[in-house]
């Protein structure tokens, strides 16, 4: 009698075994890093957003304004009677992201916790805006943090002439 195929029981079983043991011991390591990959996170989040901004302000010919709200919270519209106050008009938001509240960025805030890194002169705490050359208003940084320890910090650095920007780690220096 030629046998079928699959799986008996025992195999099954035994399969099923040795993925949670392996789980249980992969579990701790997973759940260290999270805070640090949600700071990874927050940050290509926001230097996403600053591109789209500098994008949106290119193609438009109008200003884009890079707006900070209380609890986390950021809002990028263009600004088309160049005052730096939204206007309402859901066709000229391009954004807004809750960087600290619910969903994978939970934990995250603006700012630096840890005594050990230098308080920051260039951070960016209200708003910047992108011009349609592309430049914005002010130079600086959006410091973000998901944690007191060094290695949970993370800011994303602009330059005023090119608006261009990049995502740096605290490691005793940013780096």
């Amino acid at each position: 009698m030629r046998r079928r195929g699959g799986f008996t029981l025992v195999e099954a079983m035994v399969t099923i075994a040795i993925i949670a043991v392996v789980a249980a011991v992969a579990a701790p390591a997973v759940l260290k890093s999270m805070p640090g990959l949600r700071a990874n996170g927050a940050a290509r989040q926001v230097l996403s957003d600053f591109r789209l901004a500098r994008t949106k302000a290119i193609d438009r010919g109008q200003r884009v304004k890079f707006e900070f709200l209380p609890g986390d919270t950021y809002r990028v519209f263009v600004d088309v009677n160049n005052d730096g106050v939204y206007d309402g008009d859901p066709r000229n938001l391009v954004t807004t992201v809750d960087i600290g509240g619910s969903g994978y960025y939970q934990g995250i805030s603006y700012g630096v916790a840890a005594a050990a890194i230098p308080v920051p002169t260039d951070a960016i705490t209200t708003s910047i805006f992108f011009r349609p050359n592309g430049s914005v208003s002010t130079e600086g940084a959006v410091y973000l943090n998901a944690g007191t320890a060094e290695d949970l910090h993370r800011r994303v650095r602009i330059l005023a002439a090119t608006g261009n920007a990049r995502t740096q780690r605290w490691e005793g220096a940013w780096n």
